[in-house]
């Protein structure tokens, strides 16, 4: 009866650790998908991605200002090529899955251009995992 009982809470404990596994490797591919498509410049690619409140949040240390972007001015400017078109590598550093519902990711981007360091959430919808914020700190080169 004790080794029956034994088994079962390591299944319960193997099943909650695949969950927890399979969340955290989508929100990822989220995170992945939008860097690709940021350097793509590719609104097509990053328009499922982003939750309508999504905010680029960027804390401009060199001019001493912070400047948010709403999802439509950002993907304005992805459009227009004002911004993205580098090709960069991505570390992700840190994944934080809250009550299934919320994500926390810190990561790293280093392209040509500039190396970026991230600080996004995530919320889980109906549609799946979307951004709902982009903190981030940039280092031009």
């Amino acid at each position: 009866m004790m080794l029956k009982t034994m088994i079962l809470m390591a299944g319960s404990w193997l099943g909650v650790a695949m969950m927890v596994h399979s969340e955290e490797k989508e929100v990822k591919t989220v995170v992945q998908q939008f860097i690709a498509g940021g350097d793509h410049q590719s609104v097509d690619e990053l328009e499922p991605l982003l939750h309508a409140q999504f905010r680029v949040i960027w804390n401009n240390t060199a001019e001493a200002k912070v400047s948010p972007l709403d999802r439509a001015a950002y993907l304005d400017l992805i459009g227009k090529k004002v911004i993205g078109g580098d090709s960069r590598k991505l570390t992700v550093e840190r994944v934080v899955i809250h009550k299934g519902v919320n994500a926390t990711v810190l990561a790293k981007s280093v392209g040509e251009k500039a190396t970026f360091y991230h600080s996004f959430g995530l919320v889980k919808t109906a549609a799946g995992w979307q951004l709902v914020a982009d903190l981030m700190y940039m280092e031009a080169k």
